[in-house]
């Protein structure tokens, strides 16, 4: 089986062939799964991104609206506000004018 030191060489570099293999597979498994689990990552960020933004631009319209709406009715308040006060003050001159004559 084993007659020379070149017999011997052969085996022993065999071997070492194999276990270098083997090692390479090991390790081009875990570089491949690596990837996998950061592409994962990657596309969970994605995801989260984008519901984040769409939450950002709804949130934005809805203040858009509100601050149109807010405009609207601090208007329609200050209006009313003139109205009763024109309406009260003229009874108060009124009522001030009375109690003088008197």
């Amino acid at each position: 089986m084993i007659e020379t030191s070149k017999d011997l060489l052969n085996i022993v570099l065999s071997i070492s062939i194999v276990w270098i293999t083997v090692f390479l597979c090991w390790a081009l498994y875990y570089i491949i799964r690596t990837l996998h689990d950061l592409r994962s990552v990657s596309k969970n960020l994605r995801h989260t991104s984008t519901i984040f933004i769409d939450f950002l631009d709804e949130l934005k319209d809805k203040l858009i609206i509100a601050a149109t709406s807010t405009k609207a009715i601090s208007t329609a308040v200050e209006q009313l506000v003139c109205h009763v006060t024109q309406v009260f003050g003229t009874k108060k001159t009124q009522r001030r004018q009375k109690t003088k004559d008197k």
